[in-house]
């Protein structure tokens, strides 16, 4: 027998109502006991799925934090970086300029 009510009953209408449609409808049954063992299946791989999240936010993090180590050991490091001083001009850089100070390119 096919029976077409158990998506409606399941929606719809009350779980006692289910419940009751179920006992007379085979059919339905199946499709129960089939809902139930997908249920179980969700519960059981959901501690997997949290452990996984919460691995990702802390290598996250771990990356956050190495970034922030790296960057500020350059920038904060003079020895690694090279900076033309404020009154140095662009001529001592060892670019020819013209007479207004700009970079002249021939």
């Amino acid at each position: 027998m096919s029976c077409d009510k158990f998506e409606k009953l399941f929606i719809q209408e009350s779980e006692d109502e289910l419940l009751n449609h179920i006992q007379t409808c085979e059919t339905c049954n199946l499709e129960y006991k089939k809902m139930l063992v997908t249920e179980k299946i969700i519960k059981e791989s959901k501690p997997y799925f949290a452990a996984k999240k919460r691995s990702k936010v802390f290598v996250n993090i771990a990356a956050s934090l190495a970034l922030v180590v790296v960057t500020s050991t350059v920038f904060l490091n003079n020895s690694y970086t090279t900076k033309i001083a404020y009154d140095e001009s662009v001529s001592t850089a060892a670019f020819p300029v013209d007479e207004y100070g700009l970079v002249d390119i021939q």
